[in-house]
């Protein structure tokens, strides 16, 4: 895997390559749930010994494993979480199962989410939902679904799910960069992005999941220890007020 920097934007994200074509690098964020394309001349390469430095400059240091020691004596939340980016859906499995929660884990595309979710969520008796991926905003009328990449199949498969089931039996994040975030939360979902239009950061939406597991079904989720641990902070990730759905095992 090659890792990438752009200079016309001063080396603000680091990307790996996912294929070049006509002397055009297709880019990933390796850390912001971003698509990206650039010509050649534009790209620094950043080598092994290089890279932390760089892992360091665009991002922070979340501890997200501080959370691991609440989830002992507990009964946390089952989670589907849905991503249409495969290296990122890998790095959440990963962390969910560093932390002990229990999580499914699906790759599918944004459009494609809306024809298995209802199944998935019956099947293993979910209590969240993650439903995340790509998306980006044209900069024209920000109301308008037209104007987002994927932000109208994140919407679809909300309301879908919405219509199953009432606001406090199922906790839905829906979102990537950039996305609706009105229309999500219009829609049905509990947390979504994007707020103020910004890219976030891979793992927000494993963040946002992660602390509905762990919050007790009795308390409202804390967005302040969302927006502490999220990259994005209340910018890139926002919502209604929404009930955990851990429980005390006596």
């Amino acid at each position: 895997m090659e890792y990438v920097i752009r200079k016309k934007y001063h080396g603000d994200i680091l990307f790996y390559i996912d294929k070049i074509e006509n002397d055009v690098a297709y880019l990933r964020g390796v850390y912001v749930r971003i698509l990206a394309s650039a010509p050649l001349n534009d790209l620094i390469y950043v080598s092994e010994v290089e890279k932390p430095f760089y892992e360091n400059k665009c991002r922070h240091n979340r501890h997200l494993f501080d959370l691991k020691n609440k989830t002992s004596k507990h009964i946390t939340g089952k989670i589907l979480h849905i991503d249409s980016d495969l290296e990122y859906l890998k790095k959440c499995n990963e962390i969910y199962e560093k932390l002990g929660l229990y999580a499914i884990c699906v790759y599918l595309d944004e459009e494609e989410a809306a024809l298995y979710v209802l199944d998935l969520v019956k099947e293993y008796n979910i209590d969240i939902v993650v439903l995340t991926g790509h998306d980006s905003y044209n900069q024209n009328d920000s109301f308008n679904l037209d104007n987002y990449r994927n932000s109208k199949a994140f919407y679809k498969t909300v309301k879908m799910l919405r219509d199953e089931y009432r606001l406090d039996e199922l906790f839905i994040y829906a979102g990537a960069c950039q996305s609706n975030f009105e229309a999500l939360i219009a829609s049905g979902a509990n947390i979504a992005s994007s707020p103020k239009r910004i890219n976030i950061d891979a793992l927000d939406p494993l963040v946002c999941a992660v602390i509905a597991a762990t919050t007790p079904f009795n308390r409202l989720i804390p967005y302040e220890k969302i927006w502490e641990y999220s990259m994005s902070k209340n910018d890139g990730i926002g919502g209604i007020d929404s009930y955990g759905k851990m429980r005390i095992l006596r």
